[in-house]
């Protein structure tokens, strides 16, 4: 297996932050993120528009839809990356590709005609674990930075003061958890890590917990077999 140390970022094809609707299951479709991985690690441009189909929360990328290349090419590397995690053993795996992407994104809106902040993702955020006393702690009025840095760190995350107002606390959260539709739902086909990034502002004026949290960000890190070990789906 070769090493393929640097992780390959992308970014969501459609606008997280509203689940997908609800649709049929007539229409033969694959994840998303693993059509996208194949597209990313391979250097092959992704067709535009991609031709997305929902599936309950998430969206899926509809395979008769796709230009018969790519359909073809797409179905061969779910196919391996299928067998590659049933088969291969943890210790191997950890050669593989990684790719990470934002699955989920929320940012306060405080326009003049409107504002709207992040108070209602408060309840699903508590649901994490370890997450509730981070978040009841650094939405307080004056948290005491030195104690949810050392609370951060001890469960593998961090926190760092960008400026006199502005935060960003970054929290592993384990892939086993039952996670919320709203911050991404349950671990997917490739899921190596999923990490929370929550970005603060204390400013004077923002006098509410909810107002102080401006940016709820879903990470997550996925590892794949390298393309370059996998010649039949080239």
């Amino acid at each position: 297996m070769t090493t393929c140390t640097a992780a390959a970022t992308f970014t969501p094809a459609v606008e997280w932050g509203e689940s997908a609707p609800f649709g049929d299951h007539t229409t033969p479709t694959l994840p998303l993120h693993v059509a996208q991985a194949w597209w990313l690690l391979t250097n092959t441009p992704a067709p535009d528009p991609l031709p997305l189909v929902p599936r309950g929360y998430r969206w899926e990328v509809s395979l008769s839809d796709l230009p018969t290349r790519d359909a073809e090419q797409v179905s061969r590397w779910f196919s391996h990356v299928k067998d590659w995690w049933r088969t291969t053993d943890p210790s191997q795996r950890e050669t593989g590709a990684l790719t990470r992407r934002i699955a989920v994104e929320y940012r306060e809106t405080a326009s003049s005609h409107n504002r709207s902040d992040l108070g209602t993702l408060f309840p699903d955020l508590e649901l994490l674990p370890g997450v509730g006393d981070v978040l009841s702690a650094v939405t307080a009025a004056q948290p005491d930075w030195s104690v949810v840095d050392s609370v951060c760190r001890l469960r593998g995350g961090s926190l760092t003061r960008t400026s006199d107002t502005v935060t960003l606390v970054t929290l592993p959260t384990p892939l086993a958890t039952l996670v919320p539709p709203s911050l991404g739902g349950m671990a997917m086909l490739g899921h190596h890590q999923r990490l929370l990034h929550l970005t603060l502002n204390h400013a004077a004026w923002r006098s509410r917990r909810s107002r102080r949290l401006t940016r709820v960000q879903v990470e997550v890190v996925d590892r794949w077999p390298d393309p370059r070990d996998l010649p039949s789906t080239v």
